[in-house]
């Protein structure tokens, strides 16, 4: 595809040079350079979901993107003093929305967890009080921390830095965003690291867009619709998000729903169902469907294995599998799909195809409309 957003990549800049004029169609997006799989710089160059989305949302646009990375609290400081115009990967908060614009609609979701040693007792927000915690400066993180726990805040430039810090063991815990934390584990090899417990808050994040940018936060907010529509975004989405299955996982899936189903609770219809849940923990959770003479009481299969894992702190739902009397691998129901995108709109489903091969389309996928308050 033709680009027609010219990435001026000779303006990537490691460090702030001062303020930099730009005319109304060269855009300055300044991004945090440490913040993966989001945004960061590898090679020279910009990489990151919320880039690949930017790019694809302006499209067609005439804007051009310079693009500057930096350590997060400076990007934020060069956005208020008006030296760059764009932003990406932020909440709202009041007083952002009272300095700057927004599209109108989020990017992605963020979850705030928190990660410790295998050997760590720590495993919700209150047993982080007293104890020595590494988070990013200037993040909501730290905000959040600094206004529901008592602890020791060990603060750093950027999200790695703080995870390098829990697994050199100058601290008890590390609070960053789940898929940064899970994205650094992976790629630096840590063995000792996961995350705990369910997540601390989830919240929308936005591109943050200069007050006198109203015409940028058009075209942004047109582009996003855009690019969701055609299904672009999802594509993005899942390049980014969505793990490929291992064929053992998928395996190991199958057998723990077929035996899950034998211990159904079906008098009335003698449809025995069972349902796996493998989280990104990589613990499986089965569940049988569970019947009642009441029957809007009855639970299905898949909805007893995703509240068994919600239940064992388990909210980060990576594939589903439903198994039919006879070995069939059925599509969840809309209740089903609704309830596992509460928790993962990335969450693989295995099914078959009209071919009778597996296929493994997202929850998203399935569900284009879901009813979402966040």
């Amino acid at each position: 595809m033709k680009k027609t957003i010219a990435l001026l990549l000779a303006a990537i800049l490691l460090t702030w040079a001062g303020p930099a004029i730009a005319g109304k169609r060269e855009v300055i997006y300044a991004f945090d350079n440490a913040f993966p799989p989001f945004t960061y710089v590898e090679g020279g160059q910009p990489k990151g979901f919320e880039i690949d989305v930017l790019q694809q949302a302006l499209e067609g646009s005439g804007f051009n993107l310079i693009m500057r990375p930096g350590p997060w609290d400076e990007i934020q400081r060069q956005l208020k003093a008006g030296n760059v115009q764009l932003s990406s990967g932020a909440a709202k908060t009041p007083q952002r929305e009272k300095d700057l614009l927004f599209p109108d609609r989020p990017t992605c979701e963020l979850d705030v967890r928190i990660f410790t040693a295998a050997s760590s007792k720590i495993r919700t927000i209150a047993d982080l009080d007293g104890r020595t915690v590494a988070t990013q400066r200037g993040s909501l993180y730290q905000q959040l921390l600094a206004k529901k726990t008592k602890a020791n805040l060990l603060l750093f430039d950027n999200e790695p830095q703080a995870l390098q810090a829990l697994n050199d063991g100058r601290a008890d815990a590390c609070v960053i965003a789940g898929r940064a934390g899970h994205f650094f584990i992976k790629n630096q090899g840590y063995k000792n690291i996961s995350a705990v417990g369910t997540p601390i808050q989830v919240i929308n994040i936005y591109y943050l867009i200069a007050r006198d940018r109203p015409d940028l936060a058009r075209a942004i907010s047109q582009g996003l619709a855009a690019i969701q529509q055609d299904g672009r975004f999802e594509r993005i989405y899942r390049r980014w998000f969505v793990p490929k299955l291992e064929e053992k996982e998928i395996k190991s899936l199958i057998e723990a729903a077929t035996k899950a189903s034998r211990m159904a609770y079906a008098p009335y219809s003698k449809f025995q169902v069972g349902a796996a849940v493998l989280s990104g923990a990589g613990v499986i959770h089965s569940g049988a469907n569970v019947e009642n003479a009441l029957y809007n009481l009855t639970a299905t299969a898949l909805t007893t294995a995703v509240l068994k894992a919600v239940s064992a702190g388990d909210t980060d739902i990576k594939a589903v599998v439903n198994v039919l009397p006879g070995g069939a691998l059925a599509a969840p129901s809309a209740v089903d799909r609704q309830l596992i995108y509460e928790f993962n709109r990335g969450a693989q489903v295995i099914m078959r195809g009209p071919d009778g091969k597996i296929i493994q389309p997202t929850v998203a996928e399935l569900i284009p409309y879901p009813f979402d308050m966040r």
